[in-house]
């Protein structure tokens, strides 16, 4: 077996962030067995050997988690992740690369918008109409 294959995901506790990535890679069909979409194979398969899982959270595919993509070029359990997890994965990152396969991803990173810089363009712009003669 390949060593990068077996590698373990990197499972580090998420903190908050300036910055969230959003990704616009499709989601990939899920199989009902092994073989039925190209990338799947008994190592990607959950415990019931029917569904792929997420390497990053180990769930699959859900209405909480959403579908499972296969973000870069890994194969065999480490090939797929919930969107949302790729996300949240990214944030502490400060490149787009897969770190087994090193794969490019196709994200394109937009800062978050926080509270604080909320209230500010609200009150800018209450202040801007008053000054204006509006309400």
């Amino acid at each position: 077996m390949d060593a990068k294959v077996g590698a373990e995901p990197d499972n580090q506790a998420v903190s908050g962030s300036e910055k969230t990535a959003a990704t616009t890679i499709q989601p990939m069909a899920a199989a009902a067995k092994a073989g039925a979409q190209p990338g799947y194979s008994e190592s990607s398969l959950g415990a019931d050997s029917t569904t792929p899982v997420c390497r990053i959270c180990y769930k699959r595919a859900n209405v909480d988690c959403g579908p499972l993509v296969a973000p870069c070029s890994c194969k065999g359990s480490i090939g797929f992740a919930h969107k949302s997890c790729i996300e949240r994965w990214l944030r502490d990152r400060t490149t787009d690369q897969c770190t087994v396969c090193l794969a490019s991803l196709n994200v394109r990173r937009t800062p978050a918008v926080s509270l604080p810089d909320i209230i500010i363009a609200s009150l800018s712009r209450s202040e801007s109409s008053q000054a204006k003669g509006g309400i």
